[in-house]
């Protein structure tokens, strides 16, 4: 497994069966970035019954958009799940929260 970002030497047998080498130029990029969403505990975020709500933006820079399983209504009692989809080009994977509203 490459872990680098350089030139490596292919060595193989060709269509004519004659050994052949090419050098290859690999660029590594970085692993999936996962969003680091503030203000959650082991990825909830709890606010009390009438409070008003604002989805955090990623603590880590990464940009996006959230969309949930339904109309978080903050007079209500419950548990909302709620994912942070990333923008494209950012390397960044969604983020399931769940949002809690408490008595």
């Amino acid at each position: 497994m490459y872990t680098q970002t350089g030139d490596y030497t292919c060595s193989y047998t060709n269509s004519s069966n004659c050994p052949s080498v090419d050098t290859l130029h690999l660029t590594i990029l970085p692993g999936n970035i996962i969003p680091i969403i503030p203000n959650t505990v082991n990825d909830t975020l709890t606010i009390c019954q009438g409070d008003g709500l604002s989805l955090p933006s990623p603590s880590n820079g990464i940009t996006g958009t959230w969309s949930c399983a339904g109309t978080i209504d903050v007079s209500v009692i419950g548990t909302t799940a709620c994912t942070f989809i990333p923008d494209a080009g950012q390397c960044a994977v969604d983020k399931l929260i769940y949002i809690t509203i408490k008595p």
